[in-house]
C-alpha cells in the first residue's frame, strides 16, 4: 500500500532483484498499480476500500469470481450425480463446502456464506425432484428436509440422508474469525520470536475450537 502511483512503482523496481536473488519472478500480465477505491482481487479476495457512515474502511470479502466459480462446481457436482442417492450428494459436498468455508472464513464472508447456502438450496432442490418427478413437494420436503442435528443453526430446511441421516453443512454453520493482524515489527524470520508466533497460533487454534463446539 502506498500514497502515490510513482511510491507503487518505485517499490516494484525495488522489488524485482531483492526476488530474484531467490529465484522468484513477477508476472508482468498479472502485476498492475490500482487505486484502492477501485479494489483488486487476490487470491479468490476481493480487496477494497468503501465509503461508510463513519469514514473509509478497507474491507477483504471473497471476489465475485470465486463465488462464481464456486457455485458452479456445486452446480456441475450435482448434475454428473442425478439419479444418485441423496446420502452421496451429501457425502461429496460436504468437504467442498467445509474448505470454501473454512478459507473465506476469517474476512468479511457473512453476506457471500449465506448466498452460497441459498444456492446450495435451490441445486439441491432441483436434484430432488428430479429424483422424485412424481412426488409432491411436501414429500419432498418432509423426507429430505430436517432441523439441524447439531443445534449451530435454526434453519429448518437442512437437506437430510433419511436412510443414514448424514446432513448436509452450511457454510453459515461456520464462524467467522477475523484474523489478527501480525505487529508490523515481528518476522517470522527472526528466531527470537519463535515464541510470539507460536503463542498466536494457539490463542487462533483455542478460539476455533470454542466457536466450532
Amino acid at each position: 500500500m502506498c500514497k502515490t502511483k510513482e511510491d507503487a512503482e518505485e517499490i516494484y523496481d525495488k522489488l524485482k532483484p531483492y526476488l530474484e536473488i531467490r529465484g522468484i519472478e513477477l508476472e508482468p500480465s498479472k502485476t498492475r498499480v490500482v487505486e484502492i477505491t477501485e479494489g483488486f482481487d487476490f487470491l479468490s479476495f476481493n480487496i477494497k476500500i468503501y465509503k461508510t457512515s463513519t469514514g473509509e474502511k478497507l474491507l477483504i470479502k471473497p471476489s465475485k469470481e470465486a463465488v462464481k466459480k464456486s457455485m458452479r462446481q456445486i452446480s456441475d457436482k450435482v448434475h454428473e450425480l442425478n439419479g444418485h442417492k441423496v446420502g452421496k450428494v451429501i457425502n461429496i459436498l460436504n468437504p467442498i463446502i467445509i474448505g470454501k468455508a473454512n478459507y473465506w472464513r476469517p474476512m468479511v464472508s457473512k453476506e457471500t456464506f449465506s448466498k452460497m447456502d441459498f444456492h446450495l438450496y435451490k441445486v439441491n432442490r432441483r436434484f430432488l425432484e428430479r429424483l422424485h418427478p412424481k412426488k409432491p413437494a411436501k414429500w419432498i420436503n418432509d423426507r429430505y428436509y430436517k432441523s439441524d442435528f447439531t443445534g449451530k443453526s435454526k434453519n429448518k430446511w437442512t437437506l437430510t440422508d433419511p436412510i443414514e441421516n448424514k446432513q448436509l453443512k452450511r457454510m453459515m454453520q461456520t464462524p467467522i474469525i477475523r484474523h489478527t493482524m501480525i505487529k508490523h515489527t515481528a518476522s517470522p524470520y527472526d528466531s527470537t520470536l519463535g515464541e510470539y508466533f507460536k503463542m498466536r497460533d494457539k490463542k487462533y487454534n483455542d478460539k476455533t475450537k470454542i466457536q466450532d463446539k
